[in-house]
Parts: structure tokens; sequence; C-alpha cells
């Protein structure tokens, strides 16, 4: 894992290359940007001796019953409302004291868990990169951001198999 991370750092694009030739499928699926996945499916190849893809392929599933597969519709103003609101409390219930808990117990900067939007956003925030109210900002910005992958990645999935319902609050 260290010397495949070492190779990210040096050049990613050789990386990603690298995957393209020993593993188009996974490539094809996997964005160049995306480090962690691009590093698993090499060092899976490497300790295995086959692609990550085949691992999958043996151990898909059929489903056992037919779902009803819903997904929330919400207005995107009534959405972001609720994302602003939430981070608000999250901020207001003791996020940054969180985060300082963690980093305190010795847990790095940069360790996985800690790049969750509000995490990563207070980290920097208590390295001095902003102030409170600018990692807000950057919190909610960011939540936003997500939820608009997420609902573009929903209506792109299960074409007709997913029923857009309004959501209980």
């Amino acid at each position: 894992r260290a010397r495949l991370e070492r190779a990210w750092d040096l050049d990613r694009e050789a990386v990603f290359s690298q995957l393209t030739d020993l593993d188009p499928e996974v490539a094809a699926r996997t964005g160049r940007a995306d480090r962690q996945r691009i590093l698993r499916a090499l060092e899976v190849l490497e300790l295995s001796g086959e692609p990550i893809s085949s691992h999958w392929g043996r151990h898909q599933k059929s489903f056992r019953y037919n779902a009803l597969l819903t997904a929330p519709q919400r207005r995107r103003e009534d959405l972001y409302a609720k994302i602003e609101a939430r981070v608000d409390e999250m901020f207001a219930g003791g996020l940054i004291e969180e985060v300082t808990a963690i980093l305190d117990s010795g847990t790095p900067g940069d360790a996985h868990s800690l790049k969750a939007i509000g995490y990563r956003v207070v980290v920097n925030m208590l390295s001095g990169r902003f102030i409170r109210e600018e990692a807000i900002e950057r919190t909610k910005r960011s939540s936003r951001k997500l939820a608009k992958r997420q609902l573009t990645w929903l209506r792109g999935q299960r074409e007709g198999q997913l029923h857009w319902v309004p959501p209980l609050d």
C-alpha cells in the first residue's frame, strides 16, 4: 500500500494508466482522481493475483426479494434549507470539540476517517486556514454539492425502477 501511495504522489496519471491496463472494467467505473479506489484496486490485484472486478463478479448475488426502491423527492431549495440547518446544528452541537478530541487522541489530521465533509473543514479551520464562520459556510457548500451529486447519481440509477416519493418530515 505504501509503495502504491508513493507512486500516486509521484505520478497519479501513470498509476491510473496502470489500472487501465490491468483492470479496464474498474478503470472505466472509477474517476481518475479517486485515489482510494484506484489504489485499492491495484492493491487487491497485487495481493490476490486477480483484478478486483473478478472478485466483484464472484460476490454478486441476485436479490432474494423483489424490492421497492424509493428515494425522497424534495424541492431543491427545501433540501438546501434542511442541509444548512443541519450544519448549523452540527457546529452548535460540538463538532469542533469532537474533532479537537479526535486529533488530541493522536489521530493524524489526514486520517481517512477525518475526510468526511464536516470533519475535513474543521481540521483545516483548526490548522488556521480559515475562521469558524467560513468553516460553517464551506461545510454547507460542500454538503449541498454532495446532495446534488447524490441526486444526479440516483436519477441515473435504476431508470424506471426507482420511485420518487415525498419525504416524511
